[in-house]
């Protein structure tokens, strides 16, 4: 048996990853060298996100209301209202309590039921 959190972290959180950096730097601007330092990581890490080699769930970009809680919540990481290692505790509160069929999904693909 799994804890939602262990399944959140092997396939959500790191499409979340993916979504905020591909906002920071395409939407915001941000260079990569940017990024990586708000997020605590390293300059090639930001670099496969952007080319979607890591957090490339499609489903995570599924919802528009999610994807814009994301960057509400990536703009108060940048504005300095919230520390990085509060930014994907945030968001995982937000999608357990309004998108329960992101958890359900990324079950199913975890214990190989898809």
């Amino acid at each position: 048996m799994q804890a939602p959190c262990e399944i959140i972290g092997k396939k959500v959180l790191p499409s979340i990853r993916g979504i905020i950096v591909r906002y920071m730097y395409e939407e915001l601007g941000l260079t990569q060298i940017q990024i990586a330092r708000l997020l605590g990581v390293s300059q090639s890490s930001i670099s496969r996100y952007i080319n979607q080699q890591r957090g490339k769930w499609t489903a995570m970009s599924a919802s528009k209301d999610l994807e814009e809680k994301i960057q509400e919540i990536t703009k108060l990481l940048i504005d300095k209202k919230i520390n990085r290692e509060e930014i994907l505790c945030e968001i995982c509160r937000y999608i357990r309590a309004t998108h329960p069929e992101v958890l359900a999904e990324s079950s199913r693909i975890f214990h190989g039921n898809l």
